[in-house]
């Protein structure tokens, strides 16, 4: 039976005035959800053992560059991390540093192993002799040690495929990039089984050579033991001398 027209338009005009409420109440709650609290957040990064690599160095391309920003596998020891881990020869390095492993040369820690074969010693970018254990490399006067995994830059010439670590001195200039202001230094012992005693000795600061500021920093190790396969117990001396200074302007 048709219906009739006046009663259509009454049950449409009755539908719509119940779902017009419930419009209004979901348009309202999609307005509140869109109004998101502010929140804030802040950190600080606390590194109290300098282990984050952090800084830059030139150990890599050659000019300095962010570490984490360079493009190889690297891992840089500075000397606050050295005090602070008690490391006293390149055998220590090897716990930091992942891919490398103690050489098997009569105890004496004169390189370490990187990737399988033995690693390369270089001095701020110039490479050393070979030196796989016939004497200690001495890194009480370095600033910075950069294990480097791989073979070198072309910059520094042919090397091996292990790796090699770059030795960066500890040279009289502050970390302003001025020479230091007064002289510094420090005197430490260090005693320990099979009779080992080590004494270090350190001292840096500047000088004028024809007007121009040269700055310097002496370390000198005398070491004994009773034996040699004790950990780093090589009897000897080493002196070290490293010397930094500005080239004068227009200098070719």
């Amino acid at each position: 039976m048709p219906m009739h027209p006046h009663r259509l338009g009454l049950a449409i005009a009755s539908a719509l005035a119940f779902a017009s409420p419930a419009l209004a109440q979901d348009t309202a709650s999609e307005s509140d959800s869109k109004r998101l609290a502010t929140v804030e957040v802040t950190g600080q990064v606390i590194d109290r053992r300098d282990l984050l690599q952090q800084g830059e160095t030139g150990s890599v391309t050659g000019f300095e560059m962010s570490i984490k920003d360079t493009p190889r596998a690297l891992t840089s020891v500075s000397a606050e991390l050295i005090d602070l881990l008690n490391i006293r020869d390149l055998n220590d390095i090897t716990t930091l540093t992942p891919g490398t492993f103690t050489s098997s040369f009569f105890g004496v820690a004169g390189s370490i192993d990187i990737r399988g074969t033995p690693g390369e010693n270089y001095f701020r970018g110039v490479r050393r002799v070979d030196n796989p254990g016939n004497i200690p490399t001495p890194i009480a006067a370095s600033d910075r040690l950069d294990i480097v995994r791989g073979p070198a830059s072309p910059i520094h010439g042919p090397s091996k495929i292990g790796g090699y670590v770059n030795f960066v001195p500890k040279s009289a200039r502050a970390e302003s990039g001025a020479y230091l202001d007064q002289p510094v230094g420090e005197v430490s012992f260090t005693t320990g089984s099979w009779d080992r005693a080590v004494i270090e000795a350190e001292y840096g600061y500047k000088f004028n050579a024809d007007a121009t500021p040269v700055g310097y920093y002496l370390c000198r190790r005398r070491s004994t033991a009773t034996s040699t396969s004790a950990p780093g117990s090589s009897s000897g001396c080493n002196t070290t001398t490293t010397t930094a200074t500005r080239m004068p302007a227009g200098t070719a």
